[in-house]
């Protein structure tokens, strides 16, 4: 059976509280088998979030891990596709 396991994006996913954030999407890659990611309370991104989340996608990949997401956001579209982030948003359900 698979293990799930499903995050919300906070609001803002800037520099100023990168450390947060990092911390709480890192605790949901122990020992999970699919990643479920929602990114509709996104609002705010700059380039640390956006790194930060391309991180996620390689270490659970690194971990074989099914990565899915609940939905899409402009917010993140945006921002990932001026910093060059094509591969995020080829994860990404839009």
């Amino acid at each position: 059976m698979e293990e799930f396991c499903s995050i919300e994006l906070p609001e803002n996913m800037t520099i100023g509280n990168i450390k947060h954030c990092e911390t709480q999407l890192f605790k949901s890659l122990v020992k999970k088998q699919v990643l479920q990611i929602d990114p509709k309370e996104l609002r705010q991104i700059d380039s640390s979030g956006v790194q930060l989340l391309f991180f996620l996608l390689i270490e659970a990949k690194k971990q074989d891990m099914d990565v899915s997401w609940l939905g899409s956001n402009e917010t993140l579209n945006t921002v990932a596709r001026k910093l060059g982030f094509i591969q995020l948003l080829e994860t990404s359900a839009e």
